[in-house]
């Protein structure tokens, strides 16, 4: 009987630890590769053509771009809220500052 306590607690906690989630539209048609979120509420995404999206809670900030480079990016990844960092195709990098990301 203890054994099944203790089972039962721990399906019950597990239960209730999986992440509920929810689709979003991400507003481009351009396939993504790479999300990081540098706290619960902001995040950015990046794909195919230079693609750069940024969310706060959900909502679109920045209307994807359209690009004249077929160039993409596949990974995103951030310092701190303010410094983050995005590679892709041919060596390209780019890096984000405070005030790019605030507008």
């Amino acid at each position: 009987m203890k054994q099944f306590c203790i089972l039962l607690i721990a399906l019950l906690l597990a239960t209730g630890a999986i992440a509920q989630w929810a689709a979003q539209n991400s507003g481009t048609t351009k396939d993504l590769y790479s999300v990081y979120f540098t706290d619960v509420n902001t995040g950015y995404a990046v794909g195919d053509s230079v693609t750069i999206l940024k969310t706060i809670i959900g909502r679109m900030i920045w209307p994807p771009k359209e690009s004249v480079t077929l160039m993409k990016l596949n990974s995103i990844y951030f310092l701190d809220s303010n410094t983050g960092y995005s590679v892709g195709d041919g060596g390209i990098i780019f890096i984000s500052h405070s005030q790019i990301l605030k507008k």
